[in-house]
């Protein structure tokens, strides 16, 4: 996994991927926590690419129900017909990959403290009823439930293919795969969207927080995308501005920022060409923000001279307005 991050050039601290990879191997499901651009996705991708893993990847919405993430009756047409969510699809697919001799599939949920857990999440605390992968089932009543839409042929894909593996188990549901894990992202600023995960979910999961590495690595990250050294220095001089004020940006946003601003230096200074590239690539992480951040952003904004921002910041955040 390392190996991987380093290949696609995201820092992230190996004793965080340790802990991650060391937690989905004790039996875990994981959620990984921290400020956009971190590398949250990132560090899911690079474990399921390190271990031949299929990726399902799906991001949860405030929207969401049972049918998106377990699945349920919904039209196709004119016909009503049973559709797996992302969880029965993601071990349909795990079954196939066994079956098929590749090493599994594993589900990634991003923004997972979006969800509606009481809308969304039902089956899923009884699938997962335990710490022990050994005790993962399927209850017989959903099967018995996708099992009749399957009679009269109203099932997708992976319904069928569930259905077919149940009946050759024969078991009183269908066992979930020991080494079958899901992965959660967070995002923390999504304040807004913050649905309580409650115990019932946490303790399903294994918590790791990705951080930012220190400034000296981030520069020399940024240094690697734009070779204008002054461009880099007025990002930094944002970044730090902003962490005083207890707002942080993940160095993929970082990384965006720098690009973007080394392609506008070719007409405009670099603090215009800063001011552009944050109108374009940071200001819509901020949503979810409290009021009293918000308010502190706009404070950074105007103290650095980026008005093109500061005037598209009181676009988004009319509330902001002091």
């Amino acid at each position: 996994v390392v190996d991987l991050l380093r290949e696609w050039g995201v820092l992230i601290s190996e004793e965080a991927v340790e802990e991650a990879v060391q937690a989905l191997a004790s039996g875990k499901h994981l959620l990984l926590w921290g400020v956009p651009g971190t590398g949250k996705t990132t560090l899911a991708r690079a474990i399921a690419e390190a271990h031949g893993l299929e990726l399902v990847m799906v991001t949860a919405t405030a929207e969401w129900s049972r049918v998106d993430l377990i699945g349920g009756p919904t039209f196709i047409g004119d016909r009503v017909v049973w559709r797996c969510g992302a969880l029965l699809e993601a071990i349909a697919r795990h079954y196939m990959a066994l079956e098929e001799g590749r090493s599994g599939a594993m589900l990634l949920i991003d923004e997972i403290n979006r969800a509606n857990l009481d809308r969304s999440f039902g089956e899923f605390f009884t699938i997962f009823s335990s710490s022990d992968p050994d005790t993962w089932r399927i209850p017989e009543s959903l099967m018995l439930e996708i099992e009749e839409y399957g009679e009269r042929g109203a099932v997708d894909r992976w319904g069928k293919y569930l259905l077919d593996v149940w009946r050759s188990e024969g078991g009183p549901g269908l066992k979930v795969p020991d080494d079958f894990r899901v992965v959660g992202t967070m995002n923390t600023y999504d304040r807004r969207y913050l649905f309580t995960l409650g115990y019932a979910l946490l303790r399903r999961f294994a918590v790791v927080e990705l951080v930012n590495p220190l400034e000296d690595e981030v520069r020399a990250v940024l240094s690697r995308y734009c070779g204008d050294e002054e461009v880099v220095s007025e990002i930094l001089g944002l970044y730090e501005d902003l962490r005083r004020v207890g707002v942080e940006l993940g160095v993929a946003l970082l990384i965006d920022v720098v690009k973007l601003a080394c392609s506008f230096t070719r007409k405009e200074g670099v603090r215009e060409a800063v001011d552009r590239a944050v109108r374009a690539a940071v200001l819509a992480q901020f949503e979810g923000l409290p009021l009293a951040q918000l308010r502190r952003v706009v404070e950074v904004l105007e103290g650095r001279g980026y008005g093109r921002s500061r005037e598209a910041f009181a676009r988004l955040y009319p509330e902001a307005r002091q």
